[in-house]
């Protein structure tokens, strides 16, 4: 459905070229009017759209890193969607990320998973049970395994640097590279025995 409105607005602006032109100047004359200023459109795009992203950035940096100081849902959230970013970076094909409910990865579900949360936050990692290397980031079914609750749990942060991307099982340890191929059916299986 959305994709047939793409398709139609699309058809719509290449047929209508000129009047969109039309509306856009009257639109930058009405505005230069409301500032009492006399500006082109391209003098607009050249100047204004140039400085404000710049401090809209600026205030929306402002805004996160205070959140991140008072809300601790939202640090976790931040720190598991950076998380997600570096990984696709790192193993993904293509590289690409798209948003997470694509991927069927709810930050809600896992921060519920992990209360209640130590008392020194700052001294603990949110661990992956299976390290996210072992995972497969160009299939959807994997990305939502590495990313369940039930992945997730918190280690002491020299814990979590010594282990690095390595997996016990059955008392061996395995680097996840070397497990890369195993079917969805035993990491689950290897979920559920350490949770």
């Amino acid at each position: 459905m959305k994709s047939d409105r793409k398709e139609y607005l699309k058809e719509w602006r290449k047929s209508n070229k000129e009047r969109i032109r039309i509306t856009n100047r009257r639109y930058y004359k009405i505005w230069s009017r409301n500032n009492k200023k006399s500006i082109s459109s391209k003098k607009y795009w050249k100047t204004y759209r140039i400085k404000y992203p710049e401090k809209r950035r600026e205030g929306m940096k402002k805004y996160r890193n205070k959140r991140m100081k008072k809300d601790i849902d939202f640090r976790i959230k931040e720190n598991l969607r950076s998380q997600l970013w570096h990984y696709f970076k790192k193993y993904s094909l293509l590289g690409k990320v798209t948003h997470a409910n694509k991927y069927g990865i709810d930050y809600q579900a896992i921060i519920e998973h992990l209360k209640p949360f130590p008392d020194d936050i700052s001294k603990y990692h949110i661990d992956h049970i299976i390290p996210l290397s072992l995972f497969n980031f160009s299939i959807n079914e994997e990305i939502k395994l590495a990313f369940s609750p039930n992945n997730h749990r918190w280690i002491s942060a020299s814990e979590n640097i010594s282990k690095n991307d390595s997996i016990i099982i059955n008392n061996e340890i395995f680097l996840g590279r070397e497990l890369r191929n195993l079917p969805t059916e035993e990491k689950i299986k290897i979920i559920n025995k350490n949770t």
